[in-house]
């Protein structure tokens, strides 16, 4: 589902563009182990919500 306005994320020296939730959950997952605190877990989980969230709702359709 896309989120209607873009995330640009500077990766290094590439721009990178997430426009969905589970382009951001794919984006944390590789995000680096040694920077994996609180916040992080916080915003996968969030994703993790959300990606469940639509899946109800698509079963609800």
């Amino acid at each position: 589902m896309k989120t209607g306005v873009p995330l640009k994320v500077r990766v290094e020296d590439e721009i990178e563009e997430i426009d969905s939730v589970s382009e951001a959950a794919d984006f944390l997952q590789r995000w680096p182990l040694e920077r994996r605190g609180h916040v992080y877990r916080s915003a996968l989980n969030a994703c993790s919500a959300a990606i469940a969230a639509l899946q109800a709702f698509s079963a609800l359709r």
